[in-house]
């Protein structure tokens, strides 16, 4: 293969794998709403087809020696442009997000993607243009099969090489790196001694920059101190790459008074669970979740737990003497659960899909509980009719469904939408909903769904932490018998909108989160 095609081969890989690096850069400013996505994908395929049309239009006008020049020195400045994004975004993104999510996220993806984009999709033009044997549209579709299957592999490279073992900050870079080290590759290819001196300058330039801030990220972003943000500090205990978000193990405390502190789980910013030393549960809805499923099948055996969190869940049904099984997508939150809370001890985890799992369940429990979140909200397609059909099939004949539901206002028709969903399935609901004020908005909405009606026991809580027993005991009181269920809302697979409904309380809460956070505990 020519190495001009080796090239555009590789960086084919190289604006895959950026575009890739850069929606999860930004998951953790903007989310991953449906609005959110929209802008990110539009300004992307702009930026394509700019440097597409850009590099048509230099080929046309260029010598062949200026078109030789251009084609080999792209990687390099493109190379350039990703380092100097990765020096500004960590501090511009969250003050965009402050502005707004969604204006901010086009402007944030600008500021990653246009400069690399745009020179890296102008080669293919210039391959064209430089190439005898690509003249005319059967040679156009040689360059731009070799760059697509580039793509191709930068595609699966950085989904299972790059994300898994490396930040995204650092993933970033090291395509910087591979890019910067083209143009030395093609020097050889100019006839003009300036030129070559230039393209290895380039080169040399962008290896310095893009090999000098990977080896020196964790204290550019000022991950090896304590963070600050208001009145309250941040330490960075450990932190896990991986496909399904980047997991942060943090220390977080009062500034004056950094002995009494909390163990956060973040994940792309978010926060999983809180703990306090001990290691119990500093999140009201652990305690809820706990309360329901006790109080509503206190003669369960065994229990299914959907989502592991901190694994505060699992871990105290388990010790009431309930059989636990808790599924939990991501491996690394289990290892974290192992190394930072506690391992398994009387519960078993799963390491997969909530949604395969109850499909081909193999077990019947007495008791589901439902605590699924990643990105800004439960994902779609584990809210739909026939999530919950599959789930019914995994239970008993009397098994019960308590869940950790997401929505800012009963009345809205996110939440009515997704009563009815679960009403298809489990036509008796009890609903419970935690004070909320709008300083503090809370998301969380507590169902518990049952083929008939049942009576509960006593709401038997105990070991809470102090300053939560009275939102927790306001929560239990806000008891309230669904019966206003509007058949038509309900959501399934085939024309699932809940992507759509829920996409305003997901910007809302991500919003929040950014306000709250240190801007370094949100570089992944």
């Amino acid at each position: 293969m020519p190495l001009s095609y080796l090239i555009i081969f590789l960086t084919g890989a190289g604006t895959l794998a950026l575009e890739l690096l850069s929606s999860r850069v930004l998951t953790p400013y903007f989310g991953v709403s449906l609005y959110i996505w929209s802008s990110i994908l539009s300004i992307t395929l702009t930026f394509l087809a700019v440097g597409y049309y850009g590099g048509g239009r230099f080929a046309r006008r260029a010598d062949s020696a200026r078109q030789r020049f251009a084609f080999f020195a792209a990687p390099a400045f493109s190379a350039l442009a990703i380092v100097a994004a990765c020096l500004v975004y960590p501090w511009l993104f969250p003050w965009l997000a402050g502005v707004d999510l969604v204006f901010g996220s086009i402007l944030a993806a600008t500021v990653l993607l246009a400069v690399p984009l745009v020179v890296l999709s102008a080669m293919n033009p210039l391959l064209i243009a430089i190439r005898p044997e690509t003249a005319g549209d059967a040679g156009a579709g040689r360059v731009f099969f070799v760059s697509t299957l580039g793509s191709v592999a930068g595609v699966i490279a950085t989904a299972f090489l790059l994300i898994p073992n490396v930040t995204n900050f650092r993933g970033l870079l090291l395509l910087a790196i591979v890019l910067a080290a083209l143009p030395a590759a093609g020097a050889t290819s100019l006839s003009a001694p300036r030129q070559r001196r230039g393209l290895v300058a380039a080169a040399a330039v962008a290896l310095l920059l893009a090999g000098g801030l990977f080896a020196w990220a964790p204290s550019y972003l000022g991950k090896t101190a304590d963070l600050f943000a208001g009145d309250y500090r941040f330490r960075l205990r450990a932190e896990y790459s991986s496909v399904f978000g980047d997991l942060k193990v943090v220390e977080f405390a009062d500034r004056n008074d950094p002995s009494r502190y909390v163990i956060l789980f973040l994940t792309d910013g978010l926060v999983q669970n809180k703990l306090l030393p001990d290691r119990r549960s500093y999140s009201e809805y652990t305690y809820m979740l706990e309360a329901l499923g006790a109080a509503y099948a206190p003669d369960a055996q065994r229990v299914l737990v959907l989502g592991l969190g901190a694994g505060a869940v699992p871990r105290a049904l388990a010790e009431r003497g309930f059989t636990v099984d808790a599924v939990e997508i991501n491996p690394d939150m289990l290892a974290a659960v192992r190394t930072h809370v506690a391992p398994e001890s009387g519960w078993t985890a799963y390491i997969g899909d909530a949604r395969t799992y109850v499909r081909d369940c193999r077990q019947r429990y007495d008791l589901a509980v439902i605590d699924l979140f990643h990105g800004d909200g439960t994902p779609d397609y584990l809210l739909s009719a026939e999530f919950f059909r599959d789930l019914r099939q995994c239970l008993t004949p009397d098994g019960i469904v308590v869940m950790n539901a997401f929505a800012l206002d009963r009345e809205a028709l996110n939440y009515r939408s997704l009563i009815a969903t679960v009403g298809s399935v489990f036509p008796h609901i009890v609903a419970f909903r935690p004070p909320t004020s709008t300083d503090a908005p809370n998301l969380n909405n507590y169902l518990v769904a049952m083929p008939s009606p049942r009576a509960s026991k006593s709401f038997r809580i105990t070991d809470v932490p102090p300053d939560l027993q009275e939102s927790l005991a306001a929560t239990l009181r806000s008891r309230t018998v669904v019966t206003d269920v509007d058949s038509s809302l309900v959501v399934t697979d085939e024309h699932n909108v809940f992507s759509i409904l829920n996409a305003d309380d997901q910007m809302t809460f991500r919003r929040l989160l950014v306000q709250q956070l240190p801007p370094q505990l949100l570089v992944n």
